[in-house]
């Protein structure tokens, strides 16, 4: 009593309770965003105000409650320290007053954030809206030129402020920093290139601008945020340069045309981010379009296959017909922009995959060394890797879109054979077009038998509103999640716990590729069969690492988008990792699998216990509901564009049971078909169970392709 909640239909549990309210200030419907710590609903006000002032996990200064709907929201900060005040029917934001800060003869954000007066003007934006860098144009007085250059419109930039010329650090100086030097000097289509380390010579002034970052929209220079005036850690030699666009100016072949003559390097392209400030590169058309492929003959002239469909002509428009086979050089269109591919590693098994795109059964030729002559535009693919087996060029391996160290003279060619003689994954010619979801053939890899099996069974219990603190779940038996993999660092002071893994056979584990880019393979230490790190224990295995497989469009675009990476585990004496009691692999999902709104599915993991806690000796679990993507996508949630088609979200809004720092790279397990079956990779989220912030994995049905293709 006098501290649930009302559990009582009339409240009479909560009568005659002690009252902190008093110790809070009001503001009338009103709430402070961000800084959620813990999310309490049918809960009292009264209630809620006893549990900020009695918090014991961390100390708590305010508080947002609804009355209609009785939600509690407690947070570690308040209005005058971080802001955040927003106006909000039906809440109240509630704030402790010995914690208040006194904003008297300070200058106040318009979201009620105390700053001291020295912070107005001082290149900073500390305020969320940036109004205390507003009006001080007087004040700085502030111009920007280009020096040092061949003619107005590239040289070292060089900025004035309180009347003294300066440089421009080159730390994080990129295109949105361009742009903006650009359009302020009047060349309205942007930066052509950015220059750093003193490429136009170095400042000799002292520095006055550092860590700048732009959005590329802003007026000035000035209306940026950076460092401060003359606040930098920069030498002589880290000097910013740039280029502008003139008018008229052709793009080279690495970059794209906007639709307002600007152009940008072809990696931008449907990055998520507006490049060309016009949209056209993020255009939806453009950016869902199919990836298309199509020989071209010596001539010029495209080859395709004499496949008849209703209402298509045979043959004319510059399209030459082979009843038998073709060849050509191979063009590929990625975004609406054709481009060729270079012949790095081209052999026919990548052959196979691009003939039967087009229609035909198989690659009889590979051709190198530019046979049909130079393409033109990108070279869109290189060192390109497939088992053959594939579907489309998109499900096998290689650079980044547009990444490659060749040229023209190194365009590959094919010759294909006539259709019909082979059977091929689908049916129906493709006539080279890769589009919504593609269909997955047998995979040449097979799980082990016996990754349907586990000796001991787990039984996570209470539910994130029977059990509100707890992050990581409840210690299973052991033996329990047989397939988990403890992914260490090799230190100096010994193995320290980095990501878990999951077993897929006795060579290979499946993880997060955010665990894998920052080190090399020798760095990494896997432990199967563990349960308590601080114990060895008798059945667990200790493995280095052979090799790592990234995938090649890991964090393009989204933030840790395509989040999966493949251990080759180093065999001892000939043997890989030795299945038994507390060793199983997991079996790997179904292709059209659905990820079912609300079926719960357990993680695992020896991370953190909590935001300040540290890593679990013991392994941890919980079990997770996979929520509807309509929830993941609500704009309180992760909003409709943070998620890729290849993420899902799990977990309960209210918070309290998540996984945590350390966790990543984890399997999601969920039952499917009678088989313990990983579905997701831990990938990322906002804080550990925070309210409406449930953590975000990696979709496993949209990389079975990659997966099949590096597990061979």
């Amino acid at each position: 009593m006098g501290f649930r909640g009302r559990d009582c239909e009339d409240g009479s549990d909560e009568a005659n309770c002690r009252s902190y309210s008093d110790q809070f200030s009001k503001v009338t419907g009103a709430q402070m965003e961000g800084r959620q710590v813990e999310k309490w609903l049918y809960t009292l006000k009264t209630t809620c105000a006893a549990r900020c002032a009695r918090a014991k996990t961390f100390t708590c200064m305010s508080f947002n409650h609804h009355q209609s709907s009785e939600t509690c929201i407690l947070s570690d900060s308040n209005v005058g320290l971080v802001g955040g005040l927003t106006r909000s029917a039906g809440w109240d934001y509630y704030e402790l007053k010995e914690m208040a800060v006194n904003c008297t003869g300070k200058y106040k954000c318009q979201d009620g954030k105390c700053l001291d007066n020295n912070q107005q003007c001082d290149g900073r934006r500390d305020c969320k809206g940036g109004e205390d860098e507003v009006d001080c144009e007087d004040q700085v007085n502030f111009q920007v030129r280009l020096v040092n250059g061949s003619d107005a419109h590239e040289g070292r930039v060089e900025v004035r402020a309180y009347g003294r010329w300066g440089g421009v650090c080159d730390d994080m100086w990129g295109v949105p920093e361009g742009d903006v030097v650009c359009h302020q000097l009047g060349f309205s289509l942007g930066a052509a290139q950015v220059m750093v380390e003193s490429h136009f010579g170095s400042s000799e002034g002292d520095y006055l601008m550092d860590d700048l970052n732009c959005q590329g929209q802003e007026g000035s220079l000035a209306e940026c945020d950076f460092a401060g005036w003359g606040d930098h850690d920069c030498q002589r030699g880290e000097a910013a340069g740039v280029r502008c666009f003139l008018a008229g100016e052709s793009c080279s072949r690495e970059q794209w045309r906007c639709r307002n003559g600007r152009c940008v390097g072809l990696g931008y392209l449907c990055g998520t981010v507006d490049d060309c400030r016009d949209g056209s590169d993020e255009d939806r058309d453009l950016c869902q379009a199919p990836v298309e492929i199509h020989l071209v003959g010596r001539d010029g002239v495209e080859v395709r296959p004499e496949v008849h469909r209703e209402g298509e002509a045979r043959s004319g428009g510059g399209v030459v017909r082979s009843r038998g086979g073709g060849a050509g050089r191979v063009e590929v269109n990625y975004m609406g922009v054709w481009g060729s591919v270079c012949h790095d590693d081209f052999g026919l098994e990548q052959g196979h995959v691009l003939c039967r795109m087009l229609g035909w059964s198989e690659a009889t030729h590979v051709y190198k060394n530019n046979t049909f002559g130079p393409g033109s535009g990108p070279i869109w693919v290189d060192d390109v890797r497939c088992l053959g087996y594939e579907t489309a060029v998109t499900d096998c391996q290689h650079q980044l879109w547009g990444q490659t160290n060749c040229d023209h003279n190194e365009d590959v060619g094919l010759k294909c054979s006539h259709p019909g003689s082979q059977s091929s994954p689908s049916s129906t010619p493709t006539s080279g077009r890769v589009g919504g979801s593609a269909v997955v053939t047998p995979p040449p890899w097979e799980p082990p038998a016996s990754c349907r099996r586990r000796a001991v069974e787990d039984t996570p219990g209470a539910t994130a509103l029977e059990r509100p603190k707890i992050v990581s779940g409840h210690t299973p038996p052991a033996g329990a999640h047989p397939w988990m993999v403890a992914i260490n660092l090799r230190t100096k002071t010994g193995p320290e716990q980095w990501c878990g893994g999951a077993v897929l056979s006795e060579d290979y584990v499946l993880t997060a590729a955010h665990c894998l880019y920052k080190y090399p393979p020798s760095t990494y230490l896997l432990r199967v069969g563990d349960y308590n790190t601080h114990v060895d224990e008798e059945d667990e295995q200790e493995f280095r690492v052979a090799s790592l497989a990234i995938h090649p469009l890991f964090d393009k675009g989204s933030y840790l988008n395509n989040d999966v990476g493949i251990i080759k585990v180093m065999k001892k004496d000939g043997k890989g990792i030795q299945f038994g009691r507390t060793v199983q692999p997991l079996c790997l999902v179904p292709p059209r699998w659905n990820y079912p709104a609300n079926l719960s599915c357990t993680v695992a993991g020896w991370g953190s216990l909590g935001p300040t806690l540290g890593f679990s000796k013991v392994l941890q679990s919980a079990l997770l509901p996979i929520l509807p993507e309509s929830t993941c996508q609500a704009d309180h949630v992760y909003g409709p564009t943070r998620l890729t088609e290849g993420m899902y979200c799990a977990g309960y809004l209210e918070g309290g049971i998540d996984t945590c720092q350390g966790d990543s790279g984890g399997p999601m397990v969920c039952f499917v078909d009678g088989r313990h079956t990983v579905v997701g990779i831990t990938s990322w989220g906002h804080g550990c169970a925070r309210p409406n912030k449930p953590g975000v994995y990696t979709k496993l049905t949209k990389y079975l392709p990659w997966l099949y293709s590096n597990l061979g």
